[in-house]
């Protein structure tokens, strides 16, 4: 009788959909060939060859080809031939936005499946260079640092995935647009002190204002305008505020002084004028003369 040859089979990882073919070299006399998976007879595979149209997750197992010979009353198998699968990567969790404070740590992560090859960030369209890994940090973030980010899978089977665009946005420190300015006010008028302040990166209402005097917070003055309705001479000085944001970053306003006059009874015209002579005015007659004289505050 011929001796009944056989080969090793084709292993390996393969990519999700391709097409492989499993291939045994049979020489002699046989009467039946069978393909198994697992241990388990293929229906219909009894041939020579065993293709696999497009290879998924239920195809992965160890192949063998069983080979009968009925006349020679001998069954010989193949080596096994390990198929294995390497999937198309895919997101389980999406990176998610992160709202930071200045000089803060930011991690960005996601969770992945399938057989990926590597990782890579972007930060707009841009590549970070070094950012390789599922997670991206930054250990002090940076105003600079906000924009838009999103993680690149690289598959084995060349199929790349995007995740979704995330934002990442930096509250630094309050900027003061327009700085309160000094004044000089009478006794009993009403002073009014004003700034305009904003958040970069930030809510513009989360913004916390205490005004000062001499460099010590006045109590209960926590809003953009400061007023006294009635000044008094004590309340003469240097003021200034102070903002500060929830990341509790804050500026300090320019100091503005503020000077308060006092009022001995408001202005008088002395003059030793006692009357104008116009000389006869006729009726329906106009007639103008200039007076000039000193008006003090007494």
């Amino acid at each position: 009788k011929k001796k009944n040859k056989r080969k090793k089979e084709k292993e390996g990882k393969r990519c999700e959909g391709e097409k492989i073919t499993l291939e045994a070299g049979v020489e002699g006399e046989f009467s039946q060939l069978q393909w198994y998976k697992d241990g388990n007879a293929i229906p219909g595979a009894n041939g020579k060859n065993y293709t696999i149209n497009s290879l998924n997750s239920i195809d992965v197992g160890n192949y063998l080809l069983e080979v009968t010979s009925e006349k020679c009353g001998n069954e010989i198998s193949s080596n096994v031939a390990k198929i294995t699968l390497n999937t198309n990567p895919k997101f389980v969790a999406q990176p998610t936005p992160v709202n930071s404070c200045e000089g803060s740590e930011v991690n960005f992560t996601a969770q992945t499946e399938g057989t990926i090859k590597g990782f890579q960030w972007y930060k707009g369209d841009t590549k970070i260079n070094g950012a390789n890994t599922r997670d991206l940090k930054i250990a002090s973030v940076k105003p600079e640092d906000a924009g838009n980010y999103k993680l690149e899978l690289i598959g084995s089977c060349g199929t790349n995935l995007f995740s979704n665009i995330v934002t990442l946005s930096v509250n630094s420190t309050p900027v003061i647009t327009s700085q309160p300015s000094g004044k000089e006010i009478f006794v009993d008028e009403k002073l009014t002190l004003s700034v305009v302040a904003e958040n970069p990166g930030g809510n513009p209402n989360d913004i916390n204002y205490q005004w000062n005097k001499g460099g010590k917070a006045i109590s209960g003055a926590n809003q953009p305008n400061f007023s006294i309705d009635k000044v008094t001479l004590t309340d003469a000085g240097k003021y200034s505020v102070t903002v500060t944001n929830k990341c509790d970053l804050s500026v300090i306003s320019n100091e503005v002084e503020v000077k308060v006059l006092e009022n001995k009874g408001g202005p008088a015209i002395t003059s030793n004028v006692d009357f104008l002579d116009f000389n006869g005015v006729a009726i329906g007659e106009k007639k103008s003369e200039i007076f000039k004289d000193v008006i003090t505050n007494r």
